[in-house]
């Protein structure tokens, strides 16, 4: 009797082509997915602790009778000058202020998955140590002099940060464009990659304003810069024709 031997047939390599290829698709349609989940909760993370700075700035305010600013810093300097300077050209020495009152807020609250760089707080402070760059993801807007006529012989120095208090308007930014000294708010851009053409904006009356692709467009020739849409720069800065003109952006100190 002759035994035949069933012979199993494998894969052929179009077939396996077409299987890799299922297995790749699925992956990336898996693996975006769960970067968008990763990427929401980034964005309400910082949403959140934007609206804790803000809270604290408010508070600093009825205290202290302004947000932080040069004259303020005179009043904390005693309990906060040994966490590092309190005024400059960025955000970081006006938000060490905040550490004057003990336990009023902390590092961490300072800190959003925005890029590369970053670093959340250990709440080791003192020695200069609060808010060392790459602690802080968070932009701080300010009001220029109102007006003010330079001096004789001298050029009106738009990009020095102002001495007065913001009184109207935005007070923070998160993803603000990666630039290391103060801008003019009409000049303001974002970084359009750290939350995915997403930012936030904070204003004085304690709410938060999501800047999506209704506020923000792309700039020409660079699609990792966004623009605030002219359309819809009145609600963030809400005074007449010059919106944005009479702010002076602090960024963030970055490493």
């Amino acid at each position: 009797m002759k035994i035949i031997k069933k012979v199993k047939k494998g894969f052929t390599l179009i077939e396996l082509l077409v299987v890799i290829a299922i297995m790749a698709s699925l992956g990336a349609v898996g693996y975006v997915a769960i970067l968008n989940m990763s990427n929401a909760g980034d964005k309400q993370a910082a949403k959140e602790n934007i609206k804790q700075i803000g809270t604290v700035l408010g508070q600093f305010k009825q205290q202290r009778g302004s947000y932080p600013c040069d004259a303020t810093a005179k009043m904390v300097e005693k309990r906060a000058a040994k966490y590092g300077e309190l005024t400059g050209d960025t955000a970081n020495p006006y938000f060490r202020q905040l550490f004057a009152k003990k336990g009023a807020v902390k590092e961490a609250t300072f800190y959003a998955k925005i890029g590369e760089g970053m670093i959340e707080g250990n709440e080791s402070i003192d020695n200069g140590e609060c808010l060392t760059p790459g602690e802080n993801a968070f932009a701080y807007v300010m009001r220029k002099p109102a007006d003010a006529e330079p001096a004789k012989g001298k050029k009106k120095d738009v990009e020095a940060p102002t001495k007065s208090p913001i009184t109207s308007g935005p007070l923070l930014f998160c993803c603000v464009g990666k630039f290391t000294e103060p801008v003019p708010g009409d000049q303001l851009t974002f970084d359009m990659e750290a939350f995915r053409e997403y930012a936030i904006a904070y204003n004085v009356d304690g709410a938060t304003i999501d800047l999506d692709d209704d506020f923000l467009i792309p700039d020409e020739g660079n699609d990792s810069v966004g623009r605030l849409d002219e359309e819809q720069i009145t609600k963030i800065f809400p005074e007449g024709s010059n919106n944005g003109a009479n702010y002076i952006i602090l960024p963030p100190a970055r490493n």
